[in-house]
């Protein structure tokens, strides 16, 4: 039976099978070359969050070891494993003058011929009736080894795009002026609480806003191994969490994917606007990587061969422990279910309805879900997603959800014609998973604008079976253990 959501086509709405569960944390570290130190993803102090009532990493279910080895190389480490982590650690520089009354340690790695930059500061203030932040920062001269050693000059900190980055941030947002001379009531230079400074691209698509929610999180994964010199303590710890709050300096509304953000967070993220008019206070500030900066973003156009990914598979498992998304039932036991993402207001795949059901027709054992994420909250797409062995669709947000399939599934992408992108591709082998891919053909329609974003898809039935039934019976997915 061909569902909708979950349901009977006749019906139209979701059954989800809602499951809660407890697991335990683990540290998961990463494996490095001999005489490289660990870059370790530790699960978060489960006191840092209320709601749910723990985060962390949950222990993963085991793989071959053929394909849970990440290949090693120079630029898949530095790119999309352990290394990417360690370069920005390796490259924490000071800014700020010896006579400041506060520090700014930035951290840099160049991917893509790009230099991306994060930053921990303080102590700074919040001042809310000014809507900005001051930090009391003379920069430092900069010296020829700052300049051969690829170190990038505070005025040239990158933007990206949607006006998002470092050096948005620092331009629009922080007034580096000594607060000491102000006589600001209140001063201290030994603050413990953390503010991070987030600018977001948008709110509504999930690929934009899961790539920006990971590079945060990295970020402080990052400054977790970063030696505050002050302290002689991580810039960042799990206690650190217990007072952090993000202050969005965006526009945008909340969106689907706003409770993510304070993933690492006990406090509730606020805004200028929320905040009493009157407020200032003296906090940290960290301006953590843009979301387009993220290696996994940059490589939608780079062909990699660099096996699975630490990285994406850490950042996965924090999300499904975060909604506590419970595991399906092993599929020795249950049928295979397929979930077509059904697309509504662009990039459609026309005749979808009469593909699919003849695909159950050769597929009668298999459970085919039509499924419009874009109706459902985000706990419950992810909830689909991790109950979906074979995901197909349309190049698109979408099949972001990829990421939350259960080892060892499959993604079949349908791009548009002339489109050329490797992203999907890239994700699915980083997770363990296979990867399928079929172009449209050009096809005459009053309704064409020429543009791949918005026109409908045509791939013809005799293809698009072939495709997804190669997934189906791909003999080395889906059982192997």
């Amino acid at each position: 039976m061909l569902l909708l959501n979950g349901a009977r086509l006749s019906k139209g709405h979701v059954h989800l099978a809602a499951a809660l569960f407890l697991v335990a944390c683990l540290g998961l570290y990463l494996q490095v070359p001999s005489g490289q130190r660990a870059i370790a993803l530790r699960p978060w102090d489960s006191a840092t969050k209320t709601t749910p009532d723990k985060l962390g990493i949950p222990s993963a279910s085991p793989a071959p070891a053929e394909d849970r080895k990440q290949r090693s190389s120079p630029k898949c480490d530095d790119h999309l494993h352990a290394g990417y982590l360690r370069a920005f650690v390796d490259r924490a520089t000071e800014y700020c003058g010896s006579g400041s009354s506060a520090n700014m340690t930035c951290l840099s790695h160049t991917v893509y011929e790009k230099t991306d930059v994060l930053c921990f500061a303080g102590p700074a203030r919040i001042d809310v009736p000014q809507k900005s932040i001051r930090l009391g920062c003379e920069l430092r001269e900069w010296k020829e080894e700052d300049a051969a050693g690829g170190i990038p000059v505070f005025d040239q900190f990158p933007v990206y795009w949607y006006n998002t980055g470092p050096g948005v941030i620092f331009r629009d947002h922080i007034e580096l002026e000594d607060i000491r001379k102000q006589g600001s009531e209140g001063w201290n230079n030994q603050v413990e609480d953390h503010t991070i400074l987030v600018q977001r691209e948008g709110h509504a698509n999930t690929w934009h806003s899961l790539m920006e929610i990971m590079s945060l999180t990295m970020s402080l994964d990052i400054l977790r191994e970063t030696m505050n010199p002050q302290t002689g303590l991580p810039s960042f710890t799990d206690e650190d969490a217990r007072t952090t709050q993000l202050l969005i300096l965006d526009d945008h509304p909340d969106g689907p994917y706003f409770d993510l953000w304070s993933l690492y967070a006990h406090k509730p993220p606020v805004r200028f606007s929320t905040l009493p008019p009157t407020a200032s206070w003296y906090s940290n500030i960290i301006i953590p990587l843009a979301g387009s900066s993220n290696p996994f973003w940059q490589a939608e156009w780079v062909s990699y061969n660099c096996g699975e990914s630490v990285l994406l598979q850490t950042f996965s498992q924090r999300l499904l422990y975060f909604y506590q998304i419970a595991n399906s039932a092993p599929r020795s036991t249950r049928q295979l279910v397929l979930t077509f993402v059904d697309r509504k207001k662009s990039r459609r795949l026309l005749q979808k309805v009469e593909y699919l059901e003849a695909l159950e027709a050769r597929f009668p054992h298999m459970t085919i879900r039509l499924v419009d994420f874009a109706e459902l909250d985000l706990a419950d797409q992810i909830q689909i997603a991790h109950s979906t062995d074979i995901l197909v669709g349309v190049h698109g947000a979408g099949l972001t959800h990829g990421m939350f399939l259960p080892h060892r599934s499959a993604i079949v992408e349908i791009q548009p014609p002339g489109l050329v992108n490797v992203g999907f591709d890239l994700m699915a082998k980083s997770l363990g998973h296979r990867y399928y891919c079929r172009h449209g053909s050009e096809h005459d329609s009053s309704d064409n604008t020429g543009d791949w974003h918005q026109d409908d898809v045509f791939l013809d039935k005799h293809t698009f079976l072939d495709v997804v039934s190669a997934a189906i019976n791909d003999p080395r997915s889906y059982f192997e253990t």
